[in-house]
């Protein structure tokens, strides 16, 4: 599968799962029929990402990190935090899991689309008293368009700038 296609599926999933709250068997069967793909396609993406729910959720879900990156840096206390302070509240559910890939974040809580400190309580108790956001959709980068990227936003290639830059220091 092309990293085309498979950015094509996880939108759709995204999308199917925004609408119903969850990938229920019946919309994953729609989505393979009108994608034609076979289901096994969206069953194997459905589940091998975190993100993606296939049962109904008994609240707001949020994930937590419990990987290397954010264990080091303080994902274990943070979810005891999260645990004791989610006890409170019938509207949460904790759900630790593995990476979020924001390593950058760590540690790094998830409430639907937004990645949040998981060692701060005050914030993930605001995100939770907002509205459910729209995913943020990012266009998917083909190879060209990345190498006129890589070269500084121009057309011309690393070579030719690197030349550039030899040529006037001589």
């Amino acid at each position: 599968m092309g990293s085309g296609r498979l950015g094509v599926i996880v939108r759709e999933l995204l999308e199917l799962q925004e609408s119903e709250g969850w990938l229920s068997p019946s919309g994953l069967h729609e989505l393979a029929a009108r994608l034609r793909l076979p289901l096994h396609r969206l069953e194997s993406v459905s589940t091998f990402y975190p993100h993606f729910r296939r049962e109904p959720s008994k609240g707001i879900e949020l994930r937590v990190c419990r990987d290397l990156s954010c264990r080091l840096a303080g994902a274990v206390a943070a979810c005891d935090a999260i645990r004791s302070w989610a006890a409170k509240r019938d509207d949460v559910v904790l759900c630790e899991t593995s990476c979020l890939g924001r390593c950058d974040r760590a540690p790094a809580a998830l409430i639907e689309h937004s990645v949040l400190d998981a060692s701060d309580l005050n914030a993930l108790e605001a995100r939770l008293s907002e509205s459910n956001p729209s995913p943020q959709q990012r266009p998917i980068r083909s190879i060209p368009t990345m190498r006129r990227s890589w070269a500084f936003g121009t057309g011309t290639s690393w070579k030719s700038r690197v030349d550039e830059a030899g040529s006037g220091s001589r």
